[in-house]
């Protein structure tokens, strides 16, 4: 995941144990959104799509809100049902419709009607308090699956998807290994610190008859909504799809459980932010996402070690002739700790470094580890 730079921020803790910032109400109403809006435009006859994309850009911007054209393309075609489907990408056409493109001017002059400005209003109003995008409109495209998202769990984030893609490549292997000796069962992932399910669940999604994926997190909200999200894209849980997700922490969990002994795979998208550097994130993080998913510790790699400690248990194959390869570990990291890993690595008996690898903007952010055989 990558984050804004912030100034300030305050936390606490709610009555589920979750840690998060807290924030004090929107800084703006709605009311005061949309008459400030019909102001702008010269009243409720002019409240075109291209009106109201120009009037909420110029609002945003002056309440210093994040990102206010994404923001309001975003937030506007969530809000024309009418108009859009969610896998219309109505986002992308709304942006190519300010930017003068053909391909939007077919909306330029429809009016909104007063349901859609009360909603849009009502939005523009929580954007403006800096609440995540992904929480206002409760849902969120990531790895060719739509997950419905909630506050406090983190919001997904493109470069987790690229942990996922690695992690799939793996695991194609591993089924091609399997396969090869003619061994039917599935390839046992686990994914260690679920949140809203996306690792999981977008690897299930991908291999719904070869992958089995368990899921853990000691947050109880995030298990509750790991499952939702499960059974919203993959099906009930009477369907094929091997998904289960379970309350537990690193330190307290065994594949036993499972009715299993091993994991092939084991993929986290860790709390990794050192403490030090909790109060650099921007507010839109900080004031609204669960800290304790976020802040790794002093060093950042509290949880990190914990895995590390706990893969031999969870992976060490006890049958060589039943698995013709090594389980592996797919983490994603703050940049300041690849370079470090290696080192780190060979405090861990039966845990070997395999390789560290950049993000889509050049931080180093991904690790693969290896489990060895006994």
């Amino acid at each position: 995941m990558s984050f804004v730079h912030r100034t300030n921020a305050l936390s606490a803790s709610n009555q589920n144990g979750i840690h998060t910032a807290t924030h004090h109400g929107n800084s703006i109403s709605e009311r005061t959104v949309q008459d400030s809006l019909l102001n702008n435009v010269g009243g409720q006859d002019k409240v075109t799509v291209f009106n109201i994309l120009q009037a909420t850009i110029s609002l945003l911007e002056a309440y210093e809100a994040p990102e206010p054209m994404e923001s309001t393309c975003h937030l506007l075609a969530f809000t024309l049902k009418n108009e859009f489907k969610w896998e219309d990408n109505g986002f992308s056409i709304l942006f190519d419709l300010l930017e003068g493109k053909s391909r939007g001017q077919y909306l330029k002059d429809v009016i909104l009607t007063s349901d859609e400005l009360n909603a849009f209003s009502n939005m523009i109003a929580r954007r403006i308090d800096k609440e995540p995008l992904q929480y206002i409109i409760g849902q969120w495209d990531f790895h060719n699956i739509l997950l419905k998202i909630r506050s406090p769990c983190l919001c997904p984030r493109p470069e987790t998807e690229e942990l996922v893609e690695y992690a799939l490549s793996d695991i194609r292997r591993m089924i091609r290994d399997l396969r090869s000796q003619n061994n039917p069962r599935k390839v046992r992932v686990l994914d260690v610190g679920c949140g809203t399910g996306a690792i999981g669940i977008a690897i299930l999604n991908m291999f719904p008859q070869d992958v089995s994926v368990v899921a853990i997190d000691v947050a109880q909200v995030a298990v509750d909504l790991s499952r939702e999200n499960a059974n919203f894209v993959l099906g009930s849980p009477q369907e094929s799809c091997d998904y289960k997700v379970v309350l537990r922490s690193t330190r307290d969990f065994e594949p036993k459980e499972m009715d299993f002994d091993e994991f092939d795979i084991v993929v986290s998208n860790p709390p990794y932010i050192p403490s030090r550097d909790m109060s650099t994130l921007s507010e839109d993080v900080l004031d609204f996402e669960d800290y304790n998913a976020l802040c790794g510790g002093d060093d950042g790699l509290d949880v990190v070690r914990d895995i590390l400690r706990q893969l031999p248990q969870w992976c060490q194959n006890q049958n060589a002739n039943e698995k013709p390869f090594h389980s592996t570990c797919w983490m994603e990291l703050d940049s300041s700790h690849p370079s470090i890993m290696s080192l780190l690595v060979e405090n861990y008996p039966g845990v070997s470094f395999v390789q560290s690898l950049k993000d889509m903007s050049g931080l180093d952010r991904f690790v693969q580890v290896e489990v060895l055989s006994k």
